[in-house]
């Protein structure tokens, strides 16, 4: 048990986290512009992801304004709103 809990207070182990998270978006990002039509399985297989991570990502791409469904979940596409910016503010 202590092991574990050395293990999650690593320092910068939430940086690495969050900076993963910040590429995987970012690749989502992409992907949609490449296809906007593209599918979340189509995603997790191109982003060797599950589908339950990518639902999670695409909720919050949505929720922060991001990327926007148009069109129902079957024959609708992906809508780019506003592009990811790095730590340095530049657009990813």
């Amino acid at each position: 048990m202590q092991a574990a809990a050395q293990q999650i207070s690593q320092p910068g182990l939430g940086e690495r986290l969050g900076e993963k998270l910040g590429e995987t978006r970012a690749a989502m990002i992409q992907a949609i512009q490449e296809d906007p039509d593209i599918t979340t399985k189509t995603l997790a297989e191109k982003l060797h992801l599950s589908t339950t991570a990518i639902d999670k990502n695409l909720r919050f791409l949505r929720l922060r304004g991001h990327v926007k469904r148009i069109g129902p979940a079957r024959g609708g596409h992906w809508q780019i709103m506003k592009r990811l910016t790095s730590a340095s503010g530049r657009p990813t």
